[in-house]
């Protein structure tokens, strides 16, 4: 069941940094000035709502209780939140039972002003009430009342439940659409402080989105991003969503993908991102990694996988000099069930300079268990430094480390004449976990892109390996693009620290030898003298869909079939169908299209015709 997140309305009427305050906007004074203002009807009103006790009364009941049009009783309430704000206290009322009904749901207008105008309801605290309390009818109703213009999305949406089963109303599917899709946030109003004041807060969507089944928003964030969208909207998932981003990079390994994953709004704020970036080998942060280790199967990898990668992470970790917190390391290692495999045997050294190793999960020496605290760091040791004080550890690592190799300047590698060809580049650059870093136009001191120089770097203790190359971008910039790497610069910027270069090497003696082994040793593997570290099973970029199923069980579509395609940024493509078969991830079939315009496509059956 979903929990709550958003604090609770103070109940003086109050409001701090993380509330949001019922103050009348242009929207609401424009539906009091159509009311009647009678009295006689507000009292009515107020005697409706203060007998349910606080109880979310939707507009159809209320104006049913009263006698009135729902249209009607939005205006008269719209007149008493305004009259309230306005200093009139009469009719005497409850300031909590017309809150729900005088939340103002913000909207980033200057930019979406042709998408929906002002949202005057729900409220906040109301959508996550019904939402925890899986009241998905009364929810559904509040939704469909606010009556939402369609957002102009193409049609044959899958169509979205909740998770009783039901599915959504259209007007509830228009409003939860149109949110999503635009990036629609509760701001913050009233009393809070100024510089937090009118900041987004929560997406409106994501308030929603507990409440709908798993099946039904996967099916639906996985056709959305297959979508040619209004200009107004953009591809996005609910913001946390486990289960959209797990959907799409399942879409994207089955190769039906064909945007990055990270260009769609909302993936980067998922912890499940992170898991994905591991498992394709894309630089990605190891601590917020560490954080997130499965404790179980997951879409993303086997718990098998997530094992072998604490220990390619912990082999990471030894060669870019990773200090590691206390805490951080026994609370995502040591007490986790999946990684303290890989942690078991690990020699540290602690702030102290004492050699540690780990134990039946518990960091211990000679005397026994070793007590640390919060504040204490730990880096894992190394035969450079550490080799003639290592101690007797009756474990065996799991990664080599008391014989990691130990180099120094005379192993710098040669600089090579010839570029390297893009593919090699490419996968040296993943499985080292490069990160791209644009060059600095030295004439006008901005950042730009360049087609001369570039650099990758690779953080290492604190400073970084910097790679200077000439290829477009971080070095991805095509396959026709050779890479020549021009420098290797370990400094604290691009600018400084020692340099490996053919008219310039100096500065290596003077590094710390455990730094100054592990960086010669990046540059070797980089340059192709010393093997790449090896990767677990099954980590890598996602491939295209192999084991074509060749058969041609339908007459009217399967391979050498002439198609067209009827749908997404391609429509009207023809070409050759080379491939058909079940798809991977979900119901129906996948084809492959050899495209008359020299491009490969992977598209659901349903979105191609046989021509």
């Amino acid at each position: 069941m979903p929990e709550k997140t958003l604090d609770p309305p103070r109940q003086d009427g109050r409001n701090d940094a993380r509330t949001w305050a019922p103050e009348p906007r242009r929207a609401e004074r424009e539906l009091a000035a159509r009311a009647t203002s009678d009295r006689q009807v507000w009292a009515r009103i107020r005697e409706v709502l203060e007998d349910d006790q606080g109880r979310v009364v939707p507009f159809a009941e209320l104006a049913q209780a009263c006698e009135l049009s729902v249209s009607e009783v939005r205006e008269e309430v719209a007149a008493m939140a305004v009259a309230w704000s306005d200093g009139d206290r009469h009719p005497p009322l409850n300031h909590g039972a017309l809150r729900p009904y005088l939340q103002v749901h913000g909207a980033r207008l200057d930019f979406y002003n042709d998408v929906f105008n002002s949202l005057v309801y729900p409220s906040p605290y109301v959508v996550e009430e019904l939402v925890v309390d899986e009241d998905y009818v009364r929810l559904d109703a509040l939704l469909a009342e606010i009556d939402m213009p369609s957002p102009g999305l193409p049609d044959g949406a899958p169509q979205l439940a909740w998770r009783n089963g039901e599915a959504l109303s259209e007007a509830a599917v228009r409003w939860y659409t149109t949110h999503l899709l635009s990036e629609t946030h509760y701001f913050q109003r009233g009393l809070a402080p100024d510089e937090a004041r009118h900041k987004p807060v929560r997406g409106a969507a994501e308030l929603v989105t507990p409440g709908l089944s798993d099946e039904s928003l996967a099916a639906f964030v996985r056709w959305v991003v297959r979508q040619r969208l209004p200009d107004a909207l953009q591809a996005s998932i609910p913001e946390g969503s486990k289960v959209a981003v797990d959907a799409l990079g399942a879409l994207k390994m089955d190769g039906g993908l064909r945007r990055p994953l990270e260009s769609v709004r909302g993936v980067d704020r998922t912890e499940s991102y992170v898991l994905w970036r591991a498992r394709w080998g894309l630089p990605h942060p190891p601590d917020m990694l560490e954080r997130h280790w499965p404790r179980e199967d997951e879409p993303s990898g086997t718990l098998d996988f997530w094992k072998a990668m604490a220990v390619h992470t912990l082999e990471r970790a030894l060669a870019q000099r990773r200090t590691f917190g206390y805490y951080h390391l026994r609370n995502n290692y040591l007490w986790h069930p999946v990684a303290r495999d890989a942690v078991e045997g690990a020699v540290f050294r602690t702030d102290e300079g004492r050699l540690v190793w780990v134990q039946d999960g518990k960091l211990v020496d000679a005397d026994g268990t070793v007590r640390l605290g919060p504040d204490d760091t730990l880096v894992l040791a190394h035969p450079a430094t550490d080799l003639e004080d290592w101690p007797d550890v009756p474990l065996e690592d799991q990664f080599s480390q008391r014989t990691r190799s130990v180099l120094d300047s005379d192993d710098l590698p040669e600089l090579p004449v010839e570029p390297l060809a893009h593919d090699l580049w490419r996968e040296r650059a993943r499985q080292l976990a490069l990160y791209g870093l644009l060059a600095e136009d030295y004439g006008s001191g901005r950042n730009r892109r360049s087609a001369n120089t570039t650099h990758a770097y690779l953080a290492m203790g604190d400073r970084q390996l910097y790679i200077k190359h000439n290829g477009y971008g971080d070095g991805y910039g095509g396959p026709s693009r050779p890479v020549q790497i021009e420098e290797f610069r370990l400094g604290r910027t691009e600018h400084d620290g020692p340099v490996h270069a053919a008219e310039k090497t100096s500065g290596w003696d003077q590094l710390p030898a455990d730094l100054r082994s592990e960086a010669i040793l990046l540059m070797r593997q980089i340059l192709g003298e010393a093997p790449l570290p090896d990767v677990p099973e099954q980590m890598g970029p996602p491939q295209e869909p192999s084991g074509a199923d060749e058969s041609t069980e339908s007459d009217a579509l399967g391979k050498g079939s002439r198609v067209r395609v009827t749908s997404g940024k391609n429509e009207g493509v023809e070409g050759r169908v080379f491939w058909f078969g079940d798809s991977k991830f979900g119901p129906g079939k996948r084809v492959g299209i050899k495209g008359d315009d020299g491009e490969t496509h992977w598209l659901d059956a349903d979105d191609v015709e046989v021509i």
